[in-house]
């Protein structure tokens, strides 16, 4: 989900219907909430804002990140000047390091005020 509150525009990932974290299976599953913002010159490019992740053991330096069941992450997010509006997308991606090209998406959302 996102959308566009008096505070301004957030997003939010609910794991719901598993029974398990999101994502799971493998520690080498990810999942990354983007945005982009929309100006008059179209577009910009996506911007990272949140991964859901269980790190390799030797990544000692990582915490795990994954959504627990019936869970719900919702964070502000930070509209640039002169953006009238933005788009928010959900990769998932079955090795943390595949670049977005070779993820799947699997979810947009538009926002606007």
């Amino acid at each position: 989900e996102a959308g566009w509150s008096t505070d301004g525009p957030w997003a939010a990932v609910t794991n719901f219907g598993a029974a398990h974290n999101f994502p799971t299976d493998e520690r080498s599953r990810a999942a990354d909430v983007q945005v982009r913002w929309k100006s008059s010159g179209g577009f910009g490019p996506w911007q990272h804002v949140h991964r859901f992740r269980d790190p390799y053991r030797d990544e000692v330096d990582l915490t795990n990140t994954q959504l627990p069941a019936g869970q719900t992450w919702r964070q502000a997010l930070q509209q640039p000047p002169g953006a009238a509006a933005g788009e928010v997308r959900l990769l998932y991606r079955s090795n943390p390091y595949l670049p977005d090209e070779e993820s799947a998406e699997i979810g947009r959302v538009a926002l606007a005020p």
